[in-house]
């Protein structure tokens, strides 16, 4: 199992919910888990084959700032 974490900024619940929605749709082989902390959101996502590069310019794409955290 491969497993990336990415942080966000702390987003209004609205834009986080369209967010998940729009990588639900692009990525639907990947497990996606958020998880809100005191000032950023941490999505930690999770797949049996290779995680895309282009999740993080994905989530960009939708203007957010993304950062990766931890890759395994």
């Amino acid at each position: 199992m491969i497993v990336e974490s990415y942080t966000l900024g702390i987003l209004e619940q609205d834009k986080l919910v369209q967010l998940l929605k729009v990588l639900a749709f692009q990525f639907s082989e990947y497990e996606i888990h958020p998880f809100q902390l005191e000032d950023e959101i941490l999505i930690v996502v999770s797949s049996k084959t290779a995680i895309d590069k282009h999740f993080m310019t994905s989530v960009k794409r939708q203007g957010f700032n993304c950062e990766l955290l931890m890759a395994s």
